[in-house]
């Protein structure tokens, strides 16, 4: 199916087929809109605005971009090579001009179908300070506990310890007021109610 005649040929067909089955595994397993850095904004480190002024900046550098970069740059080359009889070295232009774009479209189709209609998430709403949740293993006196709470629809748990060292029984509604290195400070949120009540009258 594909001839092979140079270890330059067997290149080209490596890297057409690698590109071609590792672009429908990102497809497939829904990978690809996975920038080379998995950081708040992805790519923003590694990629660079093709439109700095405009309203339709995208990173060109991701996992699907090069995976397009690679399938058209190997198998036009090959094509224009084998098929056409091209000479190696124009045949390497065409192919990278092809690359280039195949990378530039495929990272346009992300930002414009995919990442600029995705909500933005906000970092307020992943905050844990103030959050209201209920002791589900009892916090011992200057001990630890656990507390669950609800967010977004979604089930969460973390180690808890009482803001005063005192013991807080299972079920008990509690607020967290700080996470230190994973464990949320917590006070009962009847007491801190009161506290609140009391410094309202003074």
């Amino acid at each position: 199916m594909f001839p092979i005649n140079d270890l330059f040929d067997a290149f080209l067909v490596g890297g057409f087929l690698f590109g071609v089955l590792f672009t429908l595994a990102t497809v497939l397993l829904g990978f690809g809109d996975v920038g080379a850095d998995h950081g708040g904004d992805i790519g923003h480190d590694v990629g660079h605005d093709l439109d700095h002024g405009g309203e339709h900046g995208f990173e060109l550098l991701n996992v699907s971009s090069i995976l397009a970069f690679i399938t058209w740059f190997c198998g036009v080359t090959y094509l224009l090579r084998n098929g056409f009889g091209w000479v190696v070295g124009l045949a390497l232009i065409v192919g990278i001009v092809f690359g280039v774009a195949g990378a530039w479209l495929i990272s346009w189709f992300l930002y414009s179908f995919l990442r600029k209609n995705s909500p933005e998430l906000d970092p307020h709403d992943w905050d844990q300070i103030g959050q209201i949740g209920h002791v589900s293993s009892t916090i011992l006196p200057n001990g630890y506990g656990e507390i669950v709470f609800e967010r977004h629809g979604s089930r969460h748990a973390l180690p808890a310890r009482s803001k005063n060292e005192i013991g807080i029984g299972r079920d008990i509604e509690v607020v967290i007021l700080s996470v230190e290195k994973g464990v949320a400070i917590v006070q009962p949120w009847a007491e801190l109610m009161d506290e609140i009540s009391l410094d309202d009258e003074d």
